[in-house]
């Protein structure tokens, strides 16, 4: 069985039972409930970017395995500084924070922040130890009990707490740490090179080593996390937060096939681009196939979603989300442009390039602002989102250029294929979109058709990919 499937396995449970209980969860819960959720969630995340000062990605790195143990020792050190400092933070500038979100309801949840992002720290850097060490069966059964404890208090908190954000936020911390007490767990209970007696010398070589990784990559990562979760905050402050609910409802849909095998297929190779990184052939290789792989198994669903995804989220989500789904819809190409590329980052960082990518993350993050501003100051959250969406695309496209060019890989070999692939799914796509202009079939209909094209569609071409 190939390492990609053994996690996509774990992360398929997971995302079903994500995608099992969003339904529930979307009828429980306002849509402005939702979006001062995501606030407090977008903050959560830009800061457990910085966690472990970026080290964790070092973890991969290091032939010797002592040296690998020296850098989680000091990921998990990062962490407990940045939780530390995190809550002081918060303790100093409460006021200030909450007045430039423009969202006082979330006064009562800002505490919890810490507490969040030691979760996320932790859960980052015990996750890339288990992908170093093979252990992709651990990282599986973390990804479903983190979904399973985040369901079960996000469901359990609302009998409890009624429509309010608290039950969400709380879910989403609980889900993290689990994940992180499961894999801590099994980390010390079998990993006996984590025994090794601390080797002073050997920690500060190794800090002194990957220093690029704090003090380069940070700053990049942290761009690039400020660029992924601005849109909710600049949401709620040009419109409302209900619009930044129905934005990070649509972003859970998207999302949903980044989680479910992107990340399987990006943590795969990490590890195999890092086995071979001084062999230049070898690499070329390895990053042919997953990319190819990630272009085979992104296209169809971004155009699928391009053209069901207001009547998926209707059918799944109910009346109120229909912007949502519209959303959605704007959003779906865009997402396979963030599919195929993201995974390729890993290039910058075995070719110790962080710095190259900073500037195209700091063009990112302006664009972003940009486009959901123009939208903002004319009243137009469609026109944001669609900037959003279209700016996207030529940034992502343009990091994948870069990345695959570190390596000097020929990009000839792979347009053939991204060409036919394309073509198959538009195909595919375009059949749907004609049926639904043509007959006057019901959301839920065009849902089970879109439904059953896509297991044709995986068996007939999908499958081979994920082999």
């Amino acid at each position: 069985m190939s390492d990609v499937i053994k996690i996509v396995g774990g992360t398929g449970l997971a995302q079903l039972l994500i995608a099992l209980g969003t339904p529930v969860l979307s009828r429980l819960y306002a849509e402005s409930t939702f979006g001062i959720a995501s606030i407090f969630i977008s903050l959560s995340l830009i800061l457990g970017v910085v966690a472990s000062l970026r080290y964790e990605n070092a973890i991969l790195l290091p032939k010797d395995e002592a040296d690998a143990v020296q850098i989680l020792r000091i990921s998990l050190a990062a962490v407990a500084a940045t939780t530390l400092l995190t809550a002081l933070g918060v303790w100093a500038a409460q006021d200030l924070i909450l007045d430039l979100l423009n969202e006082p309801a979330l006064a009562p949840h800002l505490p919890l922040l810490p507490l969040a992002l030691a979760g996320i720290g932790l859960y980052q850097a015990l996750n890339l130890w288990n992908t170093r060490t093979l252990n992709y069966w651990r990282l599986s059964a973390a990804k479903v009990i983190s979904a399973v404890i985040t369901l079960a208090l996000q469901i359990g908190l609302f009998l409890w707490l009624r429509d309010h954000p608290a039950g969400l936020i709380l879910g989403f911390i609980g889900g993290y740490l689990a994940g992180s007490l499961f894999l801590g767990g099994y980390i010390l209970r079998y990993d006996d090179s984590l025994r090794l007696a601390w080797d002073w010398q050997a920690l500060w070589a190794n800090l002194s080593r990957y220093r690029k990784f704090p003090l380069v990559d940070t700053w990049g990562s942290l761009v690039n996390a400020v660029s992924w979760q601005i849109p909710p905050l600049l949401l709620t402050s040009y419109f409302s937060s209900a619009l930044a609910g129905h934005y990070a409802m649509a972003y859970r849909l998207i999302q949903l096939p980044i989680s479910f095998i992107g990340i399987a297929v990006g943590q795969v190779y990490a590890q195999r681009a890092a086995a071979v990184k001084g062999d230049a052939q070898a690499l070329i290789q390895v990053t042919r196939s997953v990319l190819h792989r990630l272009i085979g198994l992104g296209v169809f669903p971004s155009l699928l979603l391009t053209v069901l995804g207001q009547d998926l989220l209707l059918v799944f989500l109910g009346p109120k989300w229909d912007t949502a789904g519209v959303y959605v819809q704007i959003l779906g190409i865009w997402m396979f442009f963030w599919f195929a590329s993201w995974p390729l980052g890993t290039l910058a960082n075995i070719q110790n390039k962080q710095d190259t990518l900073l500037i195209l993350q700091g063009f990112l993050l302006v664009s972003r602002i940009a486009s959901l501003a123009i939208g903002g100051w004319l009243g137009n959250d469609l026109l944001a989102i669609s900037l959003f969406a279209g700016t996207g695309i030529v940034v992502y496209a343009a990091y994948a250029i870069l990345c695959l060019r570190m390596i000097d890989y020929p990009l000839r070999t792979s347009l053939p294929f991204l060409v036919r692939e394309s073509l198959r799914a538009a195909a595919a796509a375009g059949c749907l979109a004609v049926i639904g202009w043509l007959l006057p079939i019901p959301s839920w209909g065009m849902v089970l058709l879109g439904g059953l094209s896509a297991g044709i569609y995986f068996l007939l071409v999908m499958r081979k990919n994920l082999i």
